[in-house]
């Protein structure tokens, strides 16, 4: 699969969120790769135990839209 096109959808995707309403509401956002999928990912540090990443933590909340091979 072709990461780099939805990488950058994704992106642009990001910067169109209003930052201010992420600060409010303590959200983080994250675009990636990981599982051979394309992510965009919301979270709040909070959802996680303070010691580990929120973004590869086992235990975590968070909203995310994956793209991969198969669900094109």
């Amino acid at each position: 699969m072709e990461f780099e096109n939805y990488l950058s959808i994704f992106k642009k995707a990001a910067t169109k969120i209003n930052k201010r309403v992420l600060n409010e509401k303590g959200l983080e956002i994250a675009v990636g790769e990981v599982l051979n999928s394309v992510f965009l990912k919301l979270y709040k540090k909070s959802w996680t135990n303070s010691k580990e990443n929120p973004l590869t933590a086992e235990t975590r909340i968070f909203f995310s839209i994956w793209v991969n091979e198969s669900t094109l």
